[in-house]
């Protein structure tokens, strides 16, 4: 998942700079500086995000934040993009630039796949006292709670 992410990113990363100068026939050498710094700063933060998500001790449970904070959104974004691309069907610039945007953020995405699932791997395989393959059986799970460790 994280290779495919890191291609993905990488791949619609060139295809904005593509469509901007090929379908919009944008030269300006300031909007290529501040296009590029705004992925790079992007990715830059999903990768030090990952990074301090896994810094603490691998051991101890973490609280789950609260998910289904964001589900009004979730379930409103596709009626809001409908309503988008029907309203700018009808100009081309507009249209170019709306699918610009929404290839964009899909490269963000990507990034954010790539950077979770890469750091996922390179923290497993640096820590493979860690990892456990197999579910514990009960006699191991009773050993564990009286060490102290919570299994969910």
């Amino acid at each position: 998942m994280g290779v495919l992410g890191l291609s993905g990113a990488i791949s619609l990363f060139v295809m904005v700079q593509g469509m901007s100068y090929y379908t919009l026939h944008i030269t300006s050498v300031f909007y290529y500086i501040i296009i590029n710094l705004a992925a790079i700063i992007s990715t830059y933060t999903l990768v030090k995000y990952q990074i301090n998500k896994y810094a603490g001790d691998p051991t101890m449970e973490k609280k789950s934040g609260n998910q289904s904070k964001y589900l009004g959104v979730l379930t409103i974004a596709p009626a809001i993009g409908y309503i988008l691309a029907q309203s700018v069907q009808e100009t081309i610039v507009l249209k170019h630039v709306f699918s610009l945007i929404v290839v964009y953020f899909f490269a963000i995405f990507l990034a954010y796949a790539a950077a979770k699932f890469l750091h996922r791997y390179f923290f497993m395989r640096a820590n493979m006292d860690y990892v456990n393959y197999q579910p514990y059986s009960n006699k191991e799970k009773k050993k564990l709670m009286k060490q102290g460790l919570e299994i969910k």
